[in-house]
Formats: structure tokens, sequence, C-alpha cells
């Protein structure tokens, strides 16, 4: 079965948990080139769109041939390993990064990665955790 088959196709906030097997130069869209550490990566957004979390997620998993998001352009270079998710039409992804900023060791190496239309004034929506995978913990593991 894919991982997204069962995700509901309506609005929510997700995680996608990422793993940067190697430090990587990468350009990401108009924001620019930036030296990103190996390691484990955040990034939280919103779907509220046409197919909502399922249409989201199953975009994320694949790599995009035409970026759009500034994940988009960091996806080829980092293994999506996991993610969370809740349903609901309330954008919860200022909280959950503003929670992510104030983790022991959490870095925002592209500031406003994810944040364009961010009205809270967050650093970004994308956040370096550390070094090691396994810091995820639980989540909606992809195999």
């Amino acid at each position: 079965m894919k991982p997204y088959a069962e995700l509901p196709p309506v609005g929510g906030t997700y995680a996608l948990f990422l793993f940067l097997p190697r430090p990587s130069e990468i350009t990401i869209g108009k924001l620019g080139r930036f030296q990103f550490p190996a390691g484990a990566y955040v990034y939280v957004g919103s779907a509220q769109g046409s197919g909502g979390l399922r249409a989201r997620i199953k975009h994320h998993l694949r790599i995009a041939e035409n970026p759009r998001w500034h994940i988009d352009y960091f996806r080829p270079y980092a293994d999506l390993v996991g993610f969370w998710f809740v349903v609901g039409r309330e954008a919860l992804e200022c909280a959950w990064s503003q929670r992510l900023s104030r983790m022991y060791q959490s870095r925002a190496i592209a500031p406003g990665f994810g944040a364009g239309d961010c009205r809270k004034g967050c650093a970004a929506h994308f956040w370096w955790v550390g070094e090691r995978q396994d810091v995820f913990g639980e989540s909606l593991i992809i195999e």
C-alpha cells in the first residue's frame, strides 16, 4: 500500500521529516544558495487546497520536475523518512514552527524557507534539528 493512500483528502497541517545524508550546497528558488549540514530536518506546512493532505503528501513523496515550493528544491538531496499530520481548517504551521525553533539545537539554515506567506514572524518553516535521524522518534514512517 502506498503511504499516502489512507490519508484524508481534507485540509490540515503536516510536518515532513527529512534526512540529508551529506552536507550540501543547495539553491532554494529565489531565496538563494545555502550550505545545509548533514542531518535531520523538519518542514511544516498546511494543505487546504484541492485533495488536502493526501494530495500534498503525495506531492512531497516524489521529486518535483517543476519545483513550486521551497521544499521541492531541497527534496532531491534528502530522504523523506516520515511525517505527522492533523486534520483541520486551522493552519498550525506557525505554532509548530515556533515550537521547533525552541528545540535545543534547532537552526533555520535558510531564513524564510517555507515561510513566504507567514504572518506571524517565523524565521522559517524548515528546521535543522540534529545530526542523527533518530531524533524523529515515532512518526508515520515511510518504508
